[in-house]
C-alpha cells in the first residue's frame, strides 16, 4: 500500500445565504512515500504447468481441502484445475477470497490504496496552518505506525509548523458497518474493527474500541507533535471537502 501526503485545500461548502467560497490554491507541496512495490511480473504459466503447481499445493493441504480454478476469459473449457469441487464446506475465512478476487477484477493488480492528508486553510509564511488537517482513509487495512510517521514527516517537509485547528479523520470511503454477521453495527471481539481508515488492523488497543480511525488520528497527531508541529485542536471526525 502507499501512504501519501497531498497537502492541499479541501473546497468549502457555502453556508446558507452566503456567497460561494472560492477554493483555496491547490497542492503546494505534493509528496508521495512509496512503502511497497509490486513484485516483478512473473513469467506466465501454461495451463498444464499451472495444474501441476496447483496439484502440488493441494497435496500439502489438509485432507478436507478442495479447489476449483477456472479461466473467466476462456471460450473453451474454462476449468483449469479441480479437486473435490462438489463437496460442501463452511466458507469461514475463505470469504476473503471473493473480496480479493473482486478487488483485483475491478481495480487491477497495480492499484494501491492511498491514505492522504489534506488541509482546509492557508499556510502563513511562519509555517502556521490556519485551519484543520484531514487524515483521509482509502480502505488500506495495513495502515499503521510507519505509514503515520511518514505522513507526519511529509507535513513537516511541506513547511507546516503549527496547526490552529484539529486533526479530522475521514473514514467515509466505507460505510459504518463495523461488525460481522448478524450484528453488523457491533464490533466483533475476535477480529479487527472494520473501517475506511484502519489502524494496526483495527487492534491498536489505545482505548477507543471500535474506532480505529480515531486511533489513527491520535497516532498521527502524536507523530506531528514529536516533530515539533503543534496542533491546537483535538482529534475528531470530519469529511474532507465540506465545511464542518
Amino acid at each position: 500500500m502507499v501512504a501519501s501526503l497531498l497537502v492541499a485545500t479541501a473546497s468549502l461548502a457555502a453556508a446558507p445565504g452566503s456567497s460561494a467560497v472560492e477554493p483555496l490554491p491547490g497542492p503546494d507541496v505534493p509528496a508521495h512515500v512509496r512503502i511497497a512495490s509490486p513484485d516483478p511480473t512473473p513469467s506466465p504459466l501454461s495451463s498444464s504447468g499451472l495444474a501441476a503447481k496447483l496439484e502440488s499445493l493441494i497435496d500439502q493441504a489438509p485432507g478436507a481441502s478442495g479447489a476449483w480454478v477456472f479461466d473467466s476469459q476462456s471460450n473453451a473449457d474454462p476449468v483449469l484445475f479441480a479437486e473435490d469441487p462438489g463437496k460442501s464446506r463452511i466458507l469461514a475465512s475463505n470469504t476473503k477470497l471473493f473480496t480479493t478476487a473482486t478487488a483485483l477484477d475491478r481495480l487491477g493488480a497495480e492499484k494501491r490504496l492511498e491514505t492522504r492528508v489534506w488541509k482546509d486553510g492557508p499556510t502563513g509564511p511562519d509555517g502556521t496552518l490556519d485551519g484543520d488537517l484531514y487524515l483521509v482513509g482509502d480502505g488500506d487495512p495495513t495502515f499503521g505506525e510507519s505509514e503515520v510517521a511518514a505522513l507526519a514527516q511529509d507535513v513537516k517537509d511541506a513547511g507546516i509548523g503549527r496547526v490552529t485547528g484539529k486533526v479530522l479523520v475521514d473514514d467515509t470511503i466505507f460505510d459504518r458497518r463495523r461488525g460481522l454477521g448478524k450484528n453488523p453495527s457491533k464490533p466483533n471481539p475476535y477480529v479487527g474493527t472494520l473501517s475506511g481508515l484502519s489502524y494496526k488492523f483495527g487492534l491498536s488497543g489505545q482505548g477507543f474500541a471500535g474506532k480505529p480511525e480515531i486511533d489513527a488520528g491520535l497516532a498521527f497527531k502524536a507523530e506531528l507533535e514529536d516533530r515539533g508541529i503543534g496542533v491546537d485542536g483535538d482529534v475528531d471526525y470530519g469529511k474532507a471537502g465540506t465545511q464542518l
